[in-house]
């Protein structure tokens, strides 16, 4: 019976408003109670109000339109939602609400929403078209109701489906001032991690404190810091920051330094300019740094010069793609010596349907002059090895295979890959590899693997770091995957390398990923990945992994972890908020 009252109230109104040839009503009326009031020209509803504009509906316990200024007035349990896409709404709560539903600007006092896993609230809430301005936000993502951590800031804006920015954050862990941002700055499109300061230990710097800060100044102008203290002396300081000129055009200073070794400072201007073959643009950076190196006493300054020039994946044909990149660098050292190089890159990319993808790389790099030693200036020098001077040519071939799947239990995976190096004092260094591996599925949860690896080498090479060895080991593999109720799972592959050349084994790699069961929005996450050499009876890292061990604590709006490095002696605490 209320509802025919209010649909019958309804189009009275309508009726009363709405001129005959008019355009069709902005908003739609539901409520307990309704009235017209003509002399005042206002709409009051009461008792389950729900009203419904183009793109926003609120719902409250009371509300009144001012049919002339489009302001309405909204009182008790106000909820506020912004249509977006499917499953995309944007739904704010509050106390009292003032809105234009023509300029669509208003203001929601004691409120509080949520958009994806990000939960705000403010003591009010300023709404200016589809953008947010709080006031004494506090902002979090943790679903208990005695939130873990909150974000507590002086005022923010939420950009809906951008980013959120805010000042004078101050972080608060169990009911503990931790620390504070000056200004703060999170994407809603991802779920990153605020990062607090870590802390560690490694054998070069003892005992650490790191912390990386993303300092937002405006939408021009952003950088990192990054700082790091240590009980031995080994401080380090990195400023990099980067300003919009224009669209095309960014300007990036930066500043690192080094306690134990100098400071280096960088100045790039990057920038997109003209076409390639009518398809994109083509990227640009000059860059100009000054630096100061100490070793063992000795110091030397270095100024340099750097231009840039590349065009990624311009598109050939729908199935291929090609890159193609200039670099001219020279530099210039407080001792006299100057050191120059260029090189010039290009790589082809062939999809194909059947059989392999093809990849085809060329570089040429020319050499004139030497750094001194024995300096190692970051970016420039570090690549350079031993005392050759001139030109050199790097082709590569690589055929990645499609994998050919002989039946519903059984895969097989290959690539061939072809290396020739020509150097301008004659010498030339070829070698070739491929590496094949066979899958077969035990069981649902098991699977056995059986891989050869081999690789031939001829030639000379005058650089240490072009050099490679020769190789034919055979790899046994075991794999288990296994996921269990509440996001559990269990992973564990163990690999046994057996060299054919001198008939022995070589190495053994397990590794190893398990989650507990959700409970109360909390899981532990152990993963592990150890690889010990059979011959020398040693820790290894072939893999690059810069960890054996890792433990995390993982809640719906932060983690905690502890990771250790057995070879390098390290360990280390994180800390990340889920913001």
């Amino acid at each position: 019976m209320i509802r025919k009252v209010a649909v019958l109230s309804l189009i009275l109104i309508f009726m009363v408003i709405i001129p005959v040839g008019a355009k069709e009503s902005p908003y739609s009326i539901e409520a307990n109670n309704l009235v017209l009031d003509r002399a005042e020209n206002m709409v009051r509803a009461k008792g389950k109000v729900k009203v419904d504009f183009k793109d926003t509906t609120i719902i409250a316990d009371e509300l009144e339109i001012d049919m002339e200024t489009k302001d309405v007035l909204a009182i008790g349990n106000v909820i506020l939602i912004k249509k977006k896409e499917a499953k995309k709404n944007e739904r704010l709560n509050g106390e009292r609400l003032t809105y234009n539903y023509e300029s669509k600007k208003g203001e929601l006092l004691k409120a509080k929403g949520t958009m994806g896993k990000k939960k705000f609230a403010g003591q009010e809430i300023k709404i200016v078209d589809d953008d947010l301005k709080l006031k004494r936000a506090k902002l979090t993502s943790c679903k208990n109701p005695e939130a873990h951590y909150e974000l507590i800031a002086r005022e923010a804006t939420i950009y809906p489906g951008e980013e959120l920015i805010a000042k004078d954050v101050e972080v608060w862990l169990g009911g503990y001032h931790v620390m504070t941002y000056p200004r703060y700055r999170t994407s809603l499109k991802t779920n990153d991690l605020t990062p607090l300061p870590s802390f560690g230990y490694n054998t070069d710097d003892g005992f650490y404190m790191q912390f990386n800060y993303q300092h937002y100044v405006n939408s021009k102008l952003e950088g990192d810091i990054r700082l790091k203290a240590t009980s031995k002396a080994t401080d380090e300081v990195a400023l990099d920051y980067k300003y919009d000129l224009t669209d095309d055009l960014k300007l990036s200073p930066m500043l690192t330094y080094d306690r134990a070794e100098g400071w280096d400072s960088r100045l790039k201007l990057n920038g997109t300019t003209g076409s390639l073959l009518d398809e994109t643009k083509v990227n640009w950076q000059l860059e100009s740094g000054y630096g100061h190196n100490e070793d063992g006493g000795q110091e030397a300054n270095r100024s340099d010069v750097r231009l840039r020039l590349w065009k990624n994946n311009y598109r050939l044909t729908p199935t291929t793609r090609l890159g193609l990149g200039t670099d001219i660098r020279k530099a210039d050292y407080s001792s006299g010596e100057e050191y120059k190089t260029y090189e010039f890159n290009f790589d082809l990319n062939k999809q194909s349907p059947v059989l392999a993808d093809l990849r085809f790389d060329f570089d040429y790099v020319k050499d004139i002059g030497q750094p001194p030693g024995p300096y190692d200036f970051e970016d420039l020098d570090e690549d350079k090895d031993g005392d050759y001077e001139g030109w050199r040519h790097y082709y590569r071939l690589i055929f990645n295979g499609h994998p050919f799947r002989l039946s519903d239990k059984q895969i097989f995976d290959w690539q061939v890959r072809g290396h020739q190096f020509n150097y301008e004092n004659g010498d030339k260094y070829k070698y070739y590899d491929y590496n094949g591996i066979y899958k077969y599925s035990l069981t649902n949860t098991t699977t056995a693997r059986l891989g050869y690896d081999y690789r031939e080498v001829s030639g000379e090479a005058p650089l240490r770091d072009d050099r490679v060895g020769t190789k034919e080991n055979m790899v046994l593999g075991l794999g288990y995957r296994n996921r269990f109720d509440q996001g559990a799972h269990l992973n564990i592959t163990g690999d046994l390398k057996y060299g054919l050349d001198d008939q022995q084994y070589d190495s053994i790699r397990v590794k190893l990923e398990y989650r507990t069961p959700t409970k109360n929005n909390a899981y532990w996450q152990i993963s592990s990945d150890l690889d010990y050499d059979l011959i020398n009876n040693e820790l290894i890292d072939e893999s690059g992994k810069d960890q054996h061990l890792a433990i995390k604590r993982v809640y719906d709006c932060m983690e905690v972890g502890v990771s250790v490095d057995f070879i390098e002696e390290t360990g280390k605490l994180n800390f990340n908020l889920k913001y």
